[in-house]
């Protein structure tokens, strides 16, 4: 465990570093480890189609059973651990379990496990010594020399405070291949990796890049931490406030926008009564129209990612704060026209105010539309077991993250359902999970808020409950509210995506579900609709 297993990974076979790696010193449009760490704090670059062309898919050790939809009988096996591509023999006869592996120019971009044991070995481009060897346990725990917390760590940091579940979010790219194996089994794990197109120009990892990227790692590190501290707004930024009262069945502009733009930032005081006013926060309706299509409809509350209530957290794109203050950053692009308006359907009077953010923006062949997408069904059946959509979408864009909350009447575990996705017709998804919490970043039920630059608790009501004679909390009854933000990870598509999620519940009863989709689209992708009870 953290802490407490070997040292600091040997420098194995390295060699001296491709010239001007740690500056990004190289040629144009060269894929390195410098240009990918800048690729996990640049929410703009979110809003363009990936140049080159990439797929992200992952690797995990999802039950082998799970074959196909068509068998109802073993499509949500559930031995979600142990499960890897095949057994290797290293160099002193001892067995070397095989986690990923994968063929042309790439890059891992997270690793997750909740099970940090053993030793670690990631090869590239077929050579027979590992470029990387460390103890799993020392290299997610946040503990190693340049990959520190919360670049890596366990989900809201260590002791007993923090949840199980632990994450590494560093690029390493390889020019020709990659193999990821540990001498531990039983691990329970996820690998996702890009995939380049054969022709794309890589320089591989090497750990003597590591001291030259050091400044990079460091500031890297502090901007993950608090993601909002000294935010500095462009300097040809153009802010523009806004005031409203909304009576019940009314609705107002918060901005109107012409010309080619982006709004950059999008800044909500909400005055609530207590620290949980979901009614009203449901009741408002945020909408946000760019170049004539309604991309977003959703929640107000719900859009900036903490589900019902004022549930403070602080990640890269979107910020709740105690006082009722909410903030997205996301990239929102548009070529000629923007508005963001709000209606209430609520039964009271609503006050808002805040501020829009936008600043000039080259709206190209690449750009794409923001969409927030609400998918919401009450009274949801846990048997038998299904898929439940997070979202379907048809066009060209990239998916970004989703913000879910479950109200669980009972106190067993709701989130033992592995993510289903599919990108670009595939029957067999390409990412096929080992549960919903280790999705989100976390894992083994665990009720302990956390908050991290891309993904959060930020709500658990058992956490307030305390047990028989004093015990700390426990069980999973209430509204949970968690969320995870593809920015490293994110997921291209060219033609369709689908993101399912199994309602995997350990007791037999109904749920209510609400989840809030992020993604960009080239204009004219649409979201899938299909029958669903909202909320």
């Amino acid at each position: 465990w953290p802490g407490k297993l070997a040292d600091e990974p040997r420098h194995t076979a390295d060699k001296p570093a491709a010239a001007g790696t740690g500056d990004q010193r190289v040629e144009s449009g060269v894929i390195t480890m410098a240009s990918l760490l800048a690729d996990m704090t640049s929410l703009a670059a979110l809003a363009e189609f990936p140049a080159p062309a990439y797929s992200c898919k992952q690797f995990s050790s999802y039950d082998r059973a799970a074959t196909s939809p068509k068998n109802a009988a073993t499509w949500f096996a559930n031995d979600d651990s142990g499960q890897y591509l095949r057994v290797e023999k290293d160099k002193n006869g001892e067995n070397e379990y095989v986690l990923m592996e994968a063929q042309g120019p790439g890059a891992i971009v997270r690793i997750w496990c909740a099970t940090p044991w053993g030793t670690v070995r990631i090869y590239l481009d077929g050579a027979e010594t590992p470029a990387f060897e460390a103890s799993l346990g020392r290299l997610l725990g946040g503990n190693n020399k340049y990959f520190t917390a919360p670049i890596t760590g366990r989900s809201g940091g260590q002791g007993n405070m923090s949840a199980p579940g632990y994450s590494l979010y560093i690029p390493i790219p390889y020019a020709k291949s990659c193999k990821v194996t540990s001498d531990a089994s039983g691990l329970c794990y996820h690998v996702n990796y890009r995939t380049y197109p054969a022709d794309t120009k890589v320089v591989s990892f090497s750990t003597a890049q590591l001291e030259a990227l050091a400044p990079k790692l460091k500031s890297l590190a502090a901007t993950l931490a608090a993601p909002g501290k000294d935010e500095a707004l462009p300097a040809d930024a153009k802010k523009h406030p806004f005031e409203v009262s909304l009576a019940p069945a009314a609705s107002a502009k918060l901005g109107s926008f012409q010309g080619a733009a982006a709004i950059r930032q999008f800044r909500l005081q909400w005055p609530p009564t207590s620290d949980r006013d979901e009614k009203a926060l449901r009741a408002v309706l945020l909408e946000m129209t760019f170049d004539g299509e309604t991309t977003v409809r959703v929640p107000l509350g719900d859009f900036f990612g903490a589900g019902p209530g004022v549930n403070p957290y602080d990640s890269l794109p979107l910020q709740v704060a105690k006082d009722g203050r909410m903030t997205s950053r996301w990239v929102m692009p548009f070529k000629t026209s923007a508005e963001v308006k709000v209606v209430n359907s609520g039964t009271s009077a609503v006050a808002l105010k805040g501020e829009i953010v936008t600043v000039p923006y080259a709206f190209g062949d690449a750009t794409m539309l923001f969409h927030a997408t609400l998918r919401s069904e009450n009274d949801v059946p846990t048997e038998p077991k299904r898929d439940w959509t997070y979202l379907s979408a048809k066009g060209k864009g990239v998916f970004v993250g989703a913000a879910l909350s479950i109200d669980n009447p009972v106190k067993q575990w709701w989130g033992e359902g592995d993510e289903k996705i599919y990108v670009d017709g595939e029957t067999f998804p390409g990412w096929l999970g080992t549960g919903t919490a280790d999705y989100f970043g976390y894992a083994w039920s665990s009720i302990v808020l956390f908050s991290h630059a891309y993904h959060n608790q930020t709500r658990c009501d058992n956490r307030a409950v305390e047990g028989k004679g004093g015990s700390p909390p426990s069980g999973n009854a209430g509204q949970t509210c968690v969320n995870r933000f593809h920015i490293l990870d994110r997921i291209p598509f060219t033609k369709d995506f689908r993101f399912d999620m199994e309602l995997w519940h350990e007791a037999k009863c109904k749920v209510n579900l609400s989840v809030i989709d992020y993604w960009y689209g080239v204009p004219g992708a649409t979201e899938v609709i299909e029958n669903q009870k909202q909320k």
